[in-house]
């Protein structure tokens, strides 16, 4: 708004009749006829000059008359000024404004209501045009930028140098430092922004938060400070869940086919899978110890066979996430790390120096390591069909056809395969060897029924040939060893077996074949009576099988 201050009256009186005058040429007659020299005053004018004066005067006026404003002119001007009086009341005088934002030093008053105003020329998306920097926040000492502009954001920052950082940097005392030192030490240790000339292997500009002890110097012994992301409200000390179910605008919750637990009436409700399910807080009003209760907010949802939570909460700063100086990165839950207090383990820990993971443990010893129990597969639902949870826990959908189906996979690299499946119709885990056949039932192991029967199949065992004596091992368990041509040979056996191997030894050829313990062992038989020592099969054909009792002690079970 323009700002104007009124003439004087008597001069804006005189211009507003310069539209009015008359052009008649003046008439001046000497009184008395007295000679135009006749002096007039004492300052040298006479009648003449007085004459010339005013027809000079005349000839002025005739002019402005005729280029001058017209009151009507004048007033259409003048109508978008503000009077003095006017401008008093909406504007700062120059003294005024000069005592409260001195163009060097001095302070600007932040109150609420004062402070700093800025105008947007070109405001839009429904914007005010008008950004307010005070100290108009509830929270004592922050200053406060305040706008009114939907849609939009409220703060850019911009650096337009190609090789500059558009960042804001966080920046204050090292209490550590300052304590070794004994002086206050103040620098960086944090910075959010975006960098669109740093590197990044083969790429270039990159949005970063970092978290720094910088003090310009690059110390090699300054650590980063450790960071924190903190929740702070209200959360769960304790809970107990059930699987619920809820109606939209509905102030009913269901359980879903179980019962509530007693003595949770007055405590907080929340579904946390199920994001805004629940406005907080709801609590529970009443119908603790049954199966459906009533709580103080309606749900703003149906959902059905959902995790509903409740219990006691409490106010906290919680420290959810802790980056530490030159370790690790630690998720807590809420109970157990608050306020700066660590009251037990992470459940979750990434040790940036070794590159492990662990669950339940910060000192991972290997690439992943879990203190608790593990549950893997593609059945989200299913996951609480287990009856008792052991370490690994595993789970295949028999029948799918697709991967969901493969339990596990060993892989011998660049030999075999080893592939656990599940199988239906009826119910069975089957071990297959892709490396025969082709993969299907030509490569079936063994399979383990899962339909009561208790009944497991193997589907054939190792079969290797001997052409030279040789003494038996542990890899020979599980296996038939044939004995071929007519040259007699002897299988020896001696300790060290563990107990339960079996192994089968059969003559194909014409030549003899003998099973002999060898010194410290011991070959129990039965022919036509009990009897310890060698062994010989009866003749071609036949086949005996040796079953190992202890280390020392094996039997005959049975010869042909």
């Amino acid at each position: 708004m323009k700002r104007f201050t009124l003439m004087a009256p008597s001069l804006l009186a005189g211009l507003i009749l310069l539209g009015t005058a008359a052009h008649a040429q003046p008439q001046f007659a000497p009184p008395r006829g007295l000679p135009a020299s006749t002096p007039v005053g004492t300052a040298g004018a006479t009648l003449q000059t007085m004459q010339s004066g005013i027809e000079r005067n005349a000839r002025d006026i005739e002019t402005l008359g005729k280029s001058g404003v017209t009151q009507a002119a004048l007033a259409e001007a003048l109508g978008g000024y503000l009077s003095a009086s006017q401008a008093d009341g909406l504007y700062a005088t120059q003294a005024a404004l000069t005592g409260y934002l001195p163009r060097s030093g001095g302070t600007i008053d932040g109150t609420k209501g004062k402070g700093l105003s800025l105008t947007n020329p070109n405001p839009k998306m429904g914007s005010d045009g008008l950004a307010h920097l005070d100290f108009a926040s509830p929270m004592a000492n922050e200053l406060t930028l305040t706008a009114n502009a939907p849609g939009s954001n409220v703060l850019a920052v911009d650096n337009t140098a190609a090789n500059g950082f558009t960042a804001i940097t966080f920046r204050g005392n090292d209490a550590n430092l300052s304590a070794l030192s004994g002086k206050d030490v103040n620098f960086e240790h944090a910075a959010v922004g975006y960098g669109g000339s740093l590197a990044y292997q083969m790429g270039k500009g990159y949005a970063f938060t970092e978290i720094s002890r910088y003090d310009g110097t690059a110390n090699p012994f300054l650590a980063p400070v450790a960071w924190m992301m903190q929740h702070t409200g209200a959360e769960f000390t304790s809970f107990q869940e059930r699987f619920i179910d809820t109606a939209a605008g509905s102030v009913t919750v269901t359980c879903h086919g179980c019962t509530f637990p007693a003595g949770i009436d007055g405590q907080v409700i929340d579904a946390p899978t199920e994001y805004g399910l629940f406005a907080q807080p709801t609590t529970i009003k009443s119908g603790a110890g049954t199966a459906t209760l009533t709580v103080s907010s309606p749900a703003k949802g149906g959902r059905a066979n959902v995790i509903g939570r409740f219990g006691p909460t409490a106010y906290h700063q919680y420290d959810s996430k802790v980056w530490t100086e030159m370790g690790n990165e630690d998720w807590y839950t809420y109970p157990s790390a608050y306020d700066g207090g660590f009251r037990t383990w992470p459940f979750f820990s990434a040790d940036f120096n070794y590159g492990r993971v662990g669950i339940w443990t910060n000192h991972p010893e290997a690439e992943l390591d879990v203190v608790g129990n593990a549950i893997i597969g593609a059945d989200r639902n299913g996951r609480v069909s287990f009856g008792n949870l052991g370490i690994l826990n595993t789970i295949c959908q028999p029948g799918t056809g697709n991967r969901n189906q493969v339990d596990r996979s060993t892989f011998l690299d660049g030999i075999n395969t080893l592939q656990a499946i599940c199988v239906n119709n009826p119910g069975r885990y089957r071990w297959v060897d892709l490396n025969l056949g082709n993969g299907g039932a030509d490569g079936t192991i063994s399979e383990q029924y899962l339909d009561g029967s208790r009944a497991t199949r193997f589907v054939a065992h190792p079969v290797m040939s001997l052409a030279a004596t040789r003494q038996l091992g542990l890899t020979d368990c599980g296996t038939t060893l044939t004995v071929s041509g007519s040259n007699a040979l002897s299988v020896t056996i001696g300790t060290g077996l563990a107990a339960g191997c079996r192994i089968t030894v059969t003559q194909l050829g014409t030549g003899g074949v003998t099973i002999t313990p060898l010194s410290g062992e011991t070959l129990g038989s039965w022919t036509t009576q009990a009897q310890t020592g060698p062994y010989a099969l009866p003749g071609q054909y036949a086949s005996v099988v040796i079953e190992a009792k202890t280390g020392t002690l094996a039997t005959v079970e049975r010869g042909q």
